[in-house]
């Protein structure tokens, strides 16, 4: 109890409950193989920006340092979406394993994400590889099927 200076009331104060932030981060790579694997070697992809969103709303905004590492710290408990902006020029890399985490190849956004009070999330990466350029499409031929007259176009 603490009495009021101008008056001499006694009035009490509440300590405000804490509850202790989480946070969630990790490593945008480029994926010089776009394999989606996070291979030896492989570069951290410097001055990619990062949102933290809750539904719509972006909540925080990072930028990957010179090595692809980007953290959001005092995270609130709750449900979030991270969304990466992907440099021009590369493509994200195909969700076919663990380490990239993007699921919407045009949004660059995760899955949703579930955090809890004091939680350290540090798995939410995402591979970048150098795409072709607009309009361009990469076609497989075998050449050992080409005869002698056809030509490869």
């Amino acid at each position: 109890m603490l009495k009021n200076a101008s008056n001499n009331k006694t009035r009490i104060h509440d300590s405000p409950f804490v509850i202790p932030g989480g946070s969630i981060g990790n490593r945008v790579w480029h994926d010089t193989n776009g394999n989606g694997i996070q291979d030896a070697g492989e570069p951290g992809l410097g001055g990619v920006t990062v949102e933290l969103r809750q539904g719509p709303n972006v909540i925080a905004t990072a930028t990957t340092d010179a090595n692809g590492n980007y953290v959001f710290a005092n995270v609130v408990p709750g449900t979030y979406t991270v969304v990466f902006q992907k440099p021009s020029g590369y493509m994200f890399t195909p969700v076919t394993n663990q380490d990239s985490k993007v699921i919407d190849f045009v949004t660059g956004s995760t899955s949703p994400i579930t955090i809890t009070s004091g939680q350290t999330i540090t798995t939410i990466d995402a591979g970048l590889y150098q795409g072709m350029g607009v309009g361009c499409r990469l076609v497989a031929v075998s050449y050992t099927h080409l005869r002698a007259h056809e030509t490869l176009m």
